[in-house]
């Protein structure tokens, strides 16, 4: 999944998943944040056995991958 907001300024990233962790960059709709959405998704994949992960895109914006576990189904 990709967005078009700034992404994280640089040095920043690790702030993405922390706990009420937030960046310098500022919400371009005006929304609030409470820093808790993409540490609730880690936690959720990391439960699951998967990881998310962000990186920064060339022109603007952010891409967020997911990785799961293949497990076998018994």
């Amino acid at each position: 999944m990709a967005d078009e907001d700034p992404g994280s300024p640089d040095g920043e990233s690790d702030k993405l998943f922390e706990s009420f962790g937030k960046t310098s960059a500022k919400p371009i709709g005006g929304e609030s944040s409470t820093g808790l959405g993409l540490n609730i998704c880690k936690k959720v994949m990391q439960a699951h056995g998967g990881d998310i992960y962000a990186e920064n895109l060339a022109e603007h914006g952010a891409q967020f991958s997911v990785q799961l576990q293949k497990t076998a189904l018994t």
